[in-house]
């Protein structure tokens, strides 16, 4: 496992789950339940704590107080892991077990997608000991060790380096789709 002292992870979570259909219908995104036994956000959550993550930053925007306060009671409550709330954090930790009875408002306008929530909480994301930042989204499902990944990053003294998985090409349109040269160099 690669030593995480230095890697910041932060989890993307905005999304309102409008298609999603019925099952985003009344709830977040992030906590549609699968299974029967978890919700989407926490299989990143679970691989980040996994793979040796101490924190992870939530970066969200539709209902957050909902969200917040939902991941504050079912994952910040034992030493080792906890989510961190960016700058709502410190209702959060002053709260202790409980919930914090109001928030900072919002002084900064909503974001407009994945890199404006990166770029408008960058202070949580950027700052501090961070020498490498982990992207993690909250509707992947999915098991993995970021361990290896952060250590063959880290090796091959790349600026970034995505993780992707192959899908038929008739699912493209849904996913999104990378291209690397013959040297691994993503490309488009």
């Amino acid at each position: 496992m690669a030593e995480a002292g230095a890697v910041r992870a932060v989890l993307l979570a905005g999304g309102e789950g409008r298609r999603m259909g019925p099952l985003g219908t009344g709830r977040l995104k992030p906590l549609v339940p699968y299974g029967g036994a978890c919700r989407l956000i926490d299989f990143s959550l679970a691989n980040a704590r996994a793979s040796g993550l101490g924190e992870v930053v939530l970066l969200s925007q539709y209902e957050e107080r909902q969200l917040m306060d939902d991941l504050h009671r079912v994952w910040n409550t034992s030493p080792g892991f906890r989510v961190h709330f960016g700058p709502y954090d410190h209702a959060y930790r002053t709260a202790g077990a409980g919930l914090p009875r109001e928030l900072p408002e919002r002084a900064w306008p909503l974001e407009r997608g994945t890199a404006d929530a990166l770029i408008r909480k960058s202070a949580y994301v950027f700052g501090g000991d961070a020498e490498q930042v982990l992207v993690l989204h909250a509707d992947h499902v999915y098991r993995f060790d970021y361990g290896p990944l952060i250590e063959e990053h880290r090796a091959s003294g790349a600026a970034l380096t995505v993780a992707y998985q192959r899908i038929e090409p008739r699912w493209v349109h849904l996913f999104g789709m990378v291209e690397f040269d013959a040297a691994g160099h993503l490309t488009a």
